[in-house]
Parts: C-alpha cells; sequence; structure tokens
C-alpha cells in the first residue's frame, strides 16, 4: 500500500471488485456518460464494461435521491441488454471487439484495442504529432462499415454508431463496440438519434440509420465539420436550428464531398440510396481497389503498411476536436 498513490486510490473507488486492482490501471468513463470501461481481474485479456450508477447516487426524474442499487438504474438495464445482444449475434467479427461472456456487474469485452478513438487521437504519439492521412481514414471508414455490415447481417442495428464506440487497435485498425442502445429486428418505431442529434416525428431504425451514421462520421474525419454539418451556413436558435436541420434531412440536402474523399458512397448513405449495407461495403470495396488497396475479408485493408504513397498525405484539419 506505501507505492499506492492518489490516482490508483480514486481508480480502485470507482471500479467494482471483478475490475482490476493494479496500480497504474486505466478507466475509460466516456461511454455517452452511462457505462465505464476497465480492465477487469478475472484475465489480462479482457475489459470489464459497467454501469457508472455504480459509483453515483441513483436520482429520479425530478433530480432527488433515491434509495437503491446501480441494478435499479436503466444504465444496469443497458449494460443487461447490450450484453444480450452479443448473445443474439451467436459469433463475431474482427472488428467487432469480442464478447466473452456476462459479469456480475457488467460483461466482457477482449481487452485487445488500446482505447476509444477520441482518446486516442489526443493520447496517441501517432496522432497528437501528426494528422490524418487519408489511407489510413479510408481503412478506418472499411473498418466500421464492415463491423456495421456483420450487425445488420444478424438484424441487429447498432443505432448509437459515433466515435465513441470505436476503439483503436495497436495496428492502428478500428474495432467497433457498443450494443447499449441497439435495436433486435428492423423498423423498431422510435425517434432521434444520440450520434446525430436529429429529432424527427417519426424516424424508424433500420440498417439506414448506422449508415446515416457512419456517412456523418466520415464526413468528420475528411473535413473536421462533423455530423451536423448540414447546418453550415445556417444561424437561429434551438428551436430554429432544429426545425431547419429536420427540413434539410428530410429534402435530403446535405454537405457535398468529392470522390477521393468517398463522396460517391457518403452521399447516398445520407440519401438512404442503398438497398442493404452489403450493397455499401461492396461499392466502397470497388472504391478502394480502384485506389490501389486490397481489402480482406476481415474487414480491414491487406499489407497496409504499404499503401498507394499518393493516399499517405496529410490533412491540415485532423479529426481531434470533434464529438461526433
Amino acid at each position: 500500500m506505501a507505492n499506492t498513490n492518489a490516482a490508483d486510490l480514486f481508480y480502485r473507488s470507482q471500479v467494482p471488485p471483478t475490475a482490476s486492482q493494479n496500480p497504474g490501471s486505466k478507466i475509460f468513463t466516456s461511454m455517452f456518460d452511462k457505462y465505464m470501461v476497465a480492465p477487469s481481474s478475472k484475465d489480462d485479456s479482457s475489459y470489464l464494461v459497467f454501469p457508472v450508477s455504480y459509483t453515483t447516487t441513483l436520482r429520479d426524474d425530478e433530480g432527488e435521491e433515491i434509495d437503491g442499487s446501480f441494478e435499479d438504474s436503466e444504465d444496469w438495464d443497458g449494460i443487461q441488454w447490450a450484453a444480450g445482444v452479443y448473445e443474439h449475434l451467436r459469433g463475431n467479427h474482427p472488428k467487432l471487439l469480442e464478447f466473452k461472456g456476462r459479469d456480475p456487474y457488467g460483461y466482457l469485452l477482449s481487452k485487445s484495442s488500446i482505447g476509444p478513438l477520441t482518446f486516442a487521437l489526443h493520447s496517441h504519439p501517432t496522432f497528437t504529432n501528426n494528422p490524418l492521412s487519408l489511407a489510413l481514414i479510408y481503412r478506418w471508414a472499411f473498418n466500421a462499415l464492415s463491423a456495421l455490415q456483420y450487425l445488420h447481417s444478424r438484424d441487429v442495428v447498432h443505432y448509437e454508431f459515433c466515435s465513441e464506440t470505436l476503439w483503436l487497435e495497436p495496428d492502428l485498425s478500428l474495432s467497433l463496440l457498443g450494443l447499449w442502445g441497439a435495436h433486435i429486428g428492423h423498423y423498431c418505431p422510435t425517434t432521434g438519434n444520440q450520434m446525430t442529434d436529429i429529432s424527427l416525428e417519426e424516424r424508424f431504425v433500420s440498417f439506414q440509420t448506422d449508415l446515416f451514421d457512419w456517412a456523418s462520421w466520415v464526413y468528420g474525419l475528411v473535413t473536421g465539420k462533423g455530423a451536423l454539418a448540414v447546418l453550415e451556413g445556417f444561424e437561429g436558435g434551438a428551436n430554429e436550428m432544429e426545425e431547419e436541420r429536420s427540413r434539410r434531412v428530410a429534402a435530403k440536402e446535405f454537405p457535398v464531398l468529392g470522390e477521393e474523399m468517398l463522396g460517391a458512397v457518403v452521399g447516398k448513405c445520407w440519401r438512404g440510396n442503398y438497398a442493404s449495407s452489403m450493397e455499401a461495403v461492396d461499392e466502397l470495396k470497388v472504391f478502394l481497389e480502384q485506389m490501389g488497396f486490397e481489402c480482406g475479408g476481415n474487414g480491414d485493408l491487406v499489407d497496409f503498411d504499404n499503401a498507394p504513397h499518393e493516399y499517405l498525405k496529410v490533412f491540415d484539419n485532423p479529426y481531434l476536436t470533434l464529438d461526433a
């Protein structure tokens, strides 16, 4: 205990008994401010995903404190739902963090990755010293879309796809996680979407929901402007912006990206022109192969370290401050 510092003491106060108690362990808390991720104590190859309510006071809708444990919280319900979705998949995709079972305080995922993309972009030396290259953006776009297509093939819609649900691997590829808000079965009536912040009176969840969010995320990668760039050039109050955003989305008025910036695929995803996510993946593959890349069956680019030199150029506006 003599070597335990304040950071280690704080960490231990925030995690369940089944999380690692080793000095220097890190905890990630940015998962929509609802879920935490920490190393598991069971083995060195797993992360424990558990609800933020484990360390917070439960409150009612009026903000008043109420009695109860974290198991009475909506966050815990989300954890249990996500675990059930993973079990529904009955398999895994190379670009989806592997589900390794339930835990008394949450569930376990493979610990292959470095951490959330949003965290890595601010801390990993590769990105703090260098902007993103177009080749890396191509790779990430293929990683993410391949993982989403796998979910859709199992009749699962992610529904909360964004940079917080993408984790960086040691080889700088991306893997997907999340599923707290996932829908099993297409066309579940609901409204709104956490990533795009587009509230329409009637919005039905389908694979198109994920494709729309993927396109918005890619747009953020290549421009630094993010998912709400559909409002670029518009000024007004909150209600006016919401009305204008809804109008532009309904009218399919979206920004235009150049072909080299994945503009064709992004535009079709925004407009809902694909009959399936597999169709989007196939078109993305054709584009990448035309650019000189080889797409592997594991959702990654083959021999990425030897990517065509002309696509290793970097951008002046890297995706470092975008919250989308």
